[in-house]
């Protein structure tokens, strides 16, 4: 009998620009109530307001167990941000 690797189910929760906290700490709330294991958040230069780092540290307090994923452009992000 061979062991099997834990699936792990995520969810991005983008989508259009919003400046509301709200709005993205409710979507991890609900994926996090329906068992998601983490949500990230892409970054974008197109997109206007909050990067995808300073959204998710919003949101962590807001969460108890689902991880948090920004993915950040080191390009233009300094590294001691992004760590």
């Amino acid at each position: 009998m061979s062991a099997t690797a834990p699936l792990h189910l995520a969810a991005e929760i983008g989508g259009p620009p919003r400046y509301d906290p709200g709005h993205y700490t409710g979507l991890a709330r609900l994926a996090e109530h329906g068992a998601l294991d983490f949500v990230t958040l892409g970054d974008s230069f197109a997109r206007p307001g909050p990067d995808a780092l300073a959204v998710l540290s919003r949101v962590a307090p807001a969460t108890g167990r689902i991880g948090l994923v920004p993915t950040v452009t080191t390009t233009h992000t300094e590294p001691g941000h992004v760590s």
